[in-house]
């Protein structure tokens, strides 16, 4: 701490003590962490007096005294929710979109999904290519009118 003072140019006024802030964090407990025997109904936190009621800063369902604002608090849980869903719907929309566009490049529609239905694509191979398919791999290659899974031979 006293090198960064230094290089702040501060040296002198550091006092060479340093603490921590005192923080507070709740650890919620909830009933179903408990066993059977222990658990809690929910109305002894979901309520006006109940266990969690003085928790500052936190909306807790079932604590406020205004019927409204508890209505208020449980419309803006479902539109966060809402808000996701929606989020999802337009990664998913757009990934659709951009995929069938990218179908639609190079060879064209058909020649783009007809490998992924029959497991088979014409490749121009080169004849160093094609000699080690045939004496290592002589399954992988389609010629002519024979079908084998893997690679279409240049001809």
């Amino acid at each position: 701490m006293r090198a960064w003072m230094e290089a702040a140019g501060k040296a002198d006024s550091y006092s060479g003590e340093f603490g921590f802030v005192d923080t507070e964090m709740y650890w919620p407990i909830t009933h179903m962490v408990a066993p059977a025997k222990q658990a809690m109904e929910c109305e002894e936190c979901h309520a006006r007096n109940g266990r969690l009621a003085n928790i500052a800063g936190v909306f807790m369902p079932g604590t406020e005294d205004d019927r409204l604002v508890g209505l208020l608090g449980k419309l803006m849980v479902l539109a966060v929710i809402a808000d996701f869903h929606v989020l999802a719907a337009y990664a998913i929309g757009a990934f659709v979109i951009t995929h069938v566009y990218l179908l639609t490049l190079g060879h064209g529609f058909r020649a783009h999904v007809r490998p992924m239905i029959d497991g088979y694509e014409d490749t121009d191979l080169t004849p160093e290519q094609e000699a080690y398919l045939e004496s290592n791999e002589p399954k992988r290659l389609k010629k002519g009118g024979c079908i084998h899974q893997g690679v279409q031979a240049a001809e």
